[in-house]
């Protein structure tokens, strides 16, 4: 899907804009999803919005996209 991928470059190319607070936690967050990938283990992530529902359904859905765009498939 062009357009996706399209956004999905478009918000990478923002990275360098989250904060360093922010971008700890995240890496943090990819260390374990890369150990668990590495140990053969199934990825299951929750995504819980406590102020909208809609919010995560929208981080599940690019959480998936993006795993499919850098090779995670499964």
């Amino acid at each position: 899907y062009p357009q996706i991928e399209r956004y999905l470059a478009e918000r990478v190319a923002e990275f360098s804009s989250i904060s360093r607070t922010r971008q700890r936690t995240l890496t943090s967050l990819r260390r374990w999803v890369v150990a668990r990938r590495d140990a053969g283990d199934t990825i299951r992530l929750m995504f819980l919005s406590h102020d909208n529902s809609r919010r995560s359904l929208m981080a599940q859905a690019l959480a998936l996209s993006a795993s499919h765009n850098y090779g995670l498939d499964g």
